[in-house]
């Protein structure tokens, strides 16, 4: 697959979510104070966004008790290998990396610098922006002639879920995500840290597009309804 760009939103459309991480459930709780620094960072750090994604298919070859093992990588984890292991044939896995860019990473750090206060502000748009850029390579996916016919799953990366944050190395050697700029230390934070690496199942009929109905960690943030 080449490299491409996915689209950013435009600052309003993600103004609720945004505030949301910087812990104001409700925009009219927002102090006009904060909207005056939270808004304008929010701006610079879509327009300093340089994002790139790339994305490889595989064929799932087997999955075990806790293991589900595609043509070039294996993904550990039981939940998902649980939930696709109920699923017919055929069945296909599409594993993504998308970054923000290096022009964002070092201008948080500068900041970060000069006032932590400003670098919070930073983390959380970026945060936003990020998984919006996300959402934006899963649309792309769900729409590739691979996968006609075939169901989508919900969006899964290592370390969540049960998936180990080890499971980079496979995603790494398998996907190759240097290409658009994304290297990762020994113990797999990514750089520049605005990143995200993952896959997505899909399969001609799914129990459930998560594994979370199953999952025993009633209280994790990530847990889908």
């Amino acid at each position: 697959m080449p490299l491409f760009q996915p689209p950013l939103p435009k600052p309003e459309a993600v103004l609720e979510e945004y505030f949301h991480q910087l812990g104001y459930p409700k925009i009219e709780e927002v102090p006009s104070q904060i909207k005056a620094i939270a808004v304008p960072t929010l701006e610079k750090v879509i327009n300093l966004a340089q994002p790139l994604a790339m994305y490889e298919v595989t064929e799932i070859q087997e999955v075990g008790e806790a293991a589900i093992t595609c043509k070039g990588m294996e993904i550990s984890s039981r939940l998902w290998a649980e939930l696709i292991g109920k699923t017919p044939e055929p069945r296909k896995i599409a594993v993504f990396a998308v970054t923000l860019g290096k022009k964002l990473e070092e201008e948080s750090a500068r900041l970060q610098e000069k006032a932590m206060a400003m670098g919070f502000f930073m983390h959380a748009a970026g945060a936003v922006v990020a998984e919006k850029a996300v959402d934006a390579v899963q649309y792309v996916i769900g729409r590739d002639s691979a996968f006609e016919g075939l169901v989508m799953s919900r969006r899964f990366s290592p370390g969540y879920c049960d998936w180990p944050t080890e499971g980079q190395k496979d995603l790494f050697a398998f996907l190759k995500p240097e290409k658009i700029g994304i290297t990762a230390s020994e113990g797999w934070a990514m750089t520049p840290s605005k990143s995200v690496t993952g896959a997505i199942a899909f399969a001609p009929e799914l129990p459930s597009l998560s594994p979370c109905r199953s999952c025993p960690s009633k209280d994790c943030d990530h847990r889908r309804k």
